[in-house]
């Protein structure tokens, strides 16, 4: 345990030992993802059935958005275009949780050959598992590939792209506040909840995400002159970000590393406002807020997005900082 620790804060700046029960369910949670995403869902998310379909419209939404902006590319040719379509026409969306989680006979049939005694320690139990897992993941290399499975825990706060599925995943955990919430205005909804949506959309066309094709292999779909004028324009998003230091630490930010989250960040933000814009066309202006009646609708979007910002920029040690330069995220604060 000395060792994690000292590995966890020369890697992550942690300096304090996580308590024990946080990881002990950690354990649980990634080891078990489907039981206890069938615990969080029953608890918490299932009593409002409906979000998945909102989720699914905003979806749609924000795609049909980046078609547009597809199509409307002055630096991409036509059949870079056609592909870049196909790809977003292909993208899986799996939202919230596997159905088959909340019937109990297809989630004990999903965990045969595990099970532990109430007399085994918590040690045996992990090594249990362990062993479990490893065999399961054996099992799949001899079946077909299914890009279907929701191989995530609803239970995690956390989105996700997945390159080698082309599948956009949204757990049941984000899709709650300050993210979203039914009966927000939909001007918080799309800042919010609608900005991380686009940001997995745009993974799947940045530096990495590119190199997939429609159905997550790996192929280079980009012609040598969209490339380079792909490359011209990630370079303007690296310069940006290289120029920003951290606070008290005389470090900035490492532009490159970092520069498929950036453009994931600016494309997704533009995304889900054009998307709310799109909403405002089609059913009008909403309600101002009572106590927030000074700010539009245009600005209460924004506000719901630094809701999302100053809710997921916690304030990390020096040690983390010094790790900088080798990290994949800048600070959201910072977009």
């Amino acid at each position: 345990m000395v060792a994690l620790q000292e590995f966890n804060r020369v890697m992550y700046g942690r300096n304090q030992k996580a308590q024990r029960w946080i990881s002990c369910t950690d354990n649980i949670m990634q080891g078990m993802q489907y039981v206890s995403a069938a615990m969080y869902v029953r608890r918490v998310f299932d009593k409002v059935p409906t979000l998945k379909n909102i989720i699914f419209q905003m979806i749609e939404d924000l795609q049909k958005v980046f078609r547009e902006i597809v199509i409307t590319s002055d630096w991409m040719d036509n059949e870079t275009k056609a592909n870049a379509l196909d790809k977003a026409k292909q993208m899986l969306r799996q939202v919230a949780y596997p159905d088959f989680v909340l019937d109990n006979a297809k989630l004990d049939d999903h965990y045969s050959g595990f099970s532990v005694e109430e007399s085994d320690t918590y040690s045996q139990m992990v090594g249990k598992l362990s062993r479990w897992c490893l065999e399961y993941r054996y099992k799949q290399l001899i079946k077909p590939v299914d890009r279907t499975e929701f191989n995530f825990n609803s239970a995690v706060v956390n989105a996700y792209y997945s390159s080698t599925s082309n599948s956009i995943k949204l757990p049941a955990a984000i899709i709650q506040v300050p993210f979203f919430h039914p009966t927000f205005p939909r001007a918080l909804n799309y800042g919010g909840i609608g900005a991380v949506i686009g940001h997995e959309i745009i993974h799947g066309f940045d530096d990495i995400g590119r190199q997939f094709d429609s159905f997550g292999n790996l192929r280079d779909w980009w012609n040598a002159g969209v490339k380079k004028k792909f490359e011209e324009r990630s370079q303007c998003i690296i310069n940006q970000y290289g120029k920003i230091e951290v606070p008290g630490t005389g470090l900035k930010v490492n532009g490159k590393l970092t520069q498929g989250e950036n453009i994931a960040d600016n494309g997704g933000i533009k995304q889900a406002f054009k998307a709310y814009k799109n909403y405002l066309l089609d059913h009008g202006e909403e309600m101002r807020i009572k106590g927030l009646e000074q700010y539009n609708n245009e600005q209460m979007f924004f506000l719901g997005y630094a809701m999302v910002i100053f809710n997921c920029s916690p304030t990390f040690s020096k040690d983390f900082y010094l790790k900088v330069r080798e990290q994949y995220y800048a600070s959201l604060a910072y977009l």
